[in-house]
């Protein structure tokens, strides 16, 4: 019983961490077609509202997340800082997002962040 467990407790971080390495590989192939010269030229060329409107959006995007997070422990009767909350929500919300399967992985990093 005991080796099922030390297996169990090994095994996933393994997976994670095959997943995140076979993410790296196709990224860099992905990425050994596109030049920064390309990225440049893209940006120089996007209208300065459309950026705006773009990074005012998300901004209000994780305010939002941020205050549904400090609403909710203040259902439960649970009020925290809201500089801890929103630290945490943005935090995991940012990292779960970009890792992708964000009903796994920012429901394990919440807990963590807010202690």
């Amino acid at each position: 019983m005991e080796i099922k467990r030390k297996i169990g407790s090994i095994v996933p971080p393994i997976i994670g961490l095959v997943f995140f390495i076979a993410a790296l590989i196709i990224l860099q192939r992905e990425l050994k077609q596109i030049h920064y010269q390309q990225i440049h030229a893209y940006f120089k060329q996007l209208p300065f509202t459309r950026l705006g409107l773009s990074i005012m959006f998300t901004f209000l995007s994780f305010l939002a997340l941020s205050l549904n997070e400090a609403l909710l422990f203040i259902y439960i009767r649970h009020p925290l800082p809201y500089g801890k909350t929103g630290l945490a929500s943005f935090v995991s919300t940012a990292i779960s997002h970009s890792i992708g399967y964000a009903f796994l992985t920012g429901g394990s990093l919440r807990p963590q962040s807010l202690g």
